[in-house]
């Protein structure tokens, strides 16, 4: 008997718990303040996911594209505005690449209509010039000043490969990314290899 009054007892309070739950959930989602999401940004970034460097090639497209359902004003893509650095890929440190100057007042203003996209190529054989064949991680983003009222730009990161292929420029020790001479400035090359015999 007791057995059957404690049931009887336990379904109200199952009842309740459970009206109780259903209106948290509808003051949440009808009347509720909910966190906003983050939101979309107006430009976003693509990039190729595997790249293929050989014969001297250095170089990297990315495409901007207009992700919403406006028209919207822009600086014309510039390489200058680009971060790509390459990262070893089983260290994380940097190996080369550039960052982006997103200084000075905006260059050329373009419209992008919705969906439409602008290609812009990065020549990055000054600074990864002599990498050793490999293969790299790059993370690639892009910085430029605002066009008119409103903040400047910053685009979220894309992530690839690149795929150094043998018979590339070799890499002199100690002299990472712009091809500078490991023995220095200004030094005898015929004096640097009598000293290292």
């Amino acid at each position: 008997m007791e057995g059957a009054r404690s049931g009887a007892a336990g379904v109200p309070l199952l009842a309740r718990t459970l009206l109780a739950a259903g209106a948290l959930a509808a003051a949440c989602t009808l009347g509720g303040r909910r966190r906003p999401e983050p939101p979309e940004p107006a430009l976003r970034l693509w990039t190729p996911g595997l790249v293929h460097w050989s014969d001297g090639r250095r170089d990297l497209g990315l495409s901007l594209e207009n992700g919403t359902n406006r028209t919207i004003r822009v600086e014309a893509p510039d390489p200058r505005r680009a971060r790509i650095v390459l990262y070893s890929d089983a260290f994380p440190d940097r190996v080369c690449g550039q960052d982006a100057d997103a200084t000075g007042p905006p260059d050329q203003a373009i419209a992008l209509a919705p969906g439409e996209a602008r290609e812009v190529r990065v020549d990055l054989a000054r600074s990864c010039g002599r990498i050793l064949p490999g293969e790299y991680r790059y993370e690639a983003g892009y910085e430029a000043p605002a066009v008119g009222p409103g903040p400047a730009l910053r685009l979220r990161p894309s992530y690839g490969h690149v795929v150094v292929e043998a018979g590339s420029p070799r890499l002199e020790r100690g002299s990472l990314g712009a091809g500078r001479d490991s023995a220095g400035p200004g030094s005898d090359p015929a004096r640097t290899a009598r000293t290292r015999r």
